[in-house]
């Protein structure tokens, strides 16, 4: 399969969960806050997300030893820091109702996982 085929797909995907995106903010009413960056909601959040990260790092190092593939141990990474990020959400601001967003990054991540597990080239 050509690369720029491979590419445009790619892109459409994303720019379809953009809008999806966009659809869910507007249809749960959803409280995004202010800015790209995300924020943690408190310490045990914090913590949480920096143990997450450097368990990371260390299933990434021994992935590369082991000649398990990278994209696959990130996709992974991606999906459990967003049911982390999601959990946290809905535990401590509901009322927000950023935890749908969260989960609907896992969906994407999920997705994306799929479609890599999918095509063996990229293994």
């Amino acid at each position: 399969m050509p690369w720029g085929y491979i590419l445009v797909v790619l892109i459409l995907i994303l720019l379809l969960f953009w809008r999806m995106e966009k659809w869910l903010i507007k249809k749960f009413k959803i409280d995004r806050g202010k800015g790209w960056i995300y924020r943690s909601i408190n310490n045990v959040h914090r913590a949480g997300e920096t143990a997450l990260f450097i368990m990371f790092w260390v299933v990434l190092a021994a992935g590369i030893i082991f000649s398990y593939s990278p994209g696959i141990i990130a996709f992974i990474y991606s999906m459990v820091l967003g049911l982390f990020r999601a959990f946290m959400e809905w535990k401590y601001v509901r009322e927000t109702r950023r935890h749908i967003l969260s989960l609907f990054g896992v969906v994407v991540s999920g997705f994306f996982l799929l479609a890599l597990i999918a095509m063996p080239f990229f293994v």
